[in-house]
């Protein structure tokens, strides 16, 4: 399970990311990807799987959810708050990513 999530938004939608180990990921391979609007690494992610007989799937599940944050990152989401156990700069000192807040200024 995720130890914390993160709220993100971008013109009034919100989507929670969660932040550490994808569990989902683990089980159910590029499909979480999938559904959550990551087409193109779902995708890539199933076909590794069929590839290296769901190994791949063991790597993803580290990795993943900070792929998923950089990427709603890049595309205009700014960060709104963070419930869980970690606080915002413990996440992003362990993610390497500074967050910018809703009025653009990072922390």
């Amino acid at each position: 399970m995720a130890h914390s999530t993160l709220l993100l938004e971008k013109n009034g939608v919100q989507k929670q990311c969660p932040v550490g180990f994808s569990w989902t990921t683990l089980f159910f391979g590029g499909f979480p990807a999938l559904i959550r609007g990551h087409a193109l690494v779902g995708l890539v992610q199933i076909i590794l799987q069929v590839i290296t007989f769901s190994v791949s799937a063991i790597v993803f599940a580290f990795i993943y959810n900070k792929m998923y944050i950089s990427w709603r990152l890049e595309n205009g989401f700014k960060f709104v708050e963070v419930s869980g156990s970690k606080s915002k700069s413990m996440i992003e000192e362990s993610l390497g990513i500074k967050f910018k807040d809703n009025n653009g200024s990072a922390d």
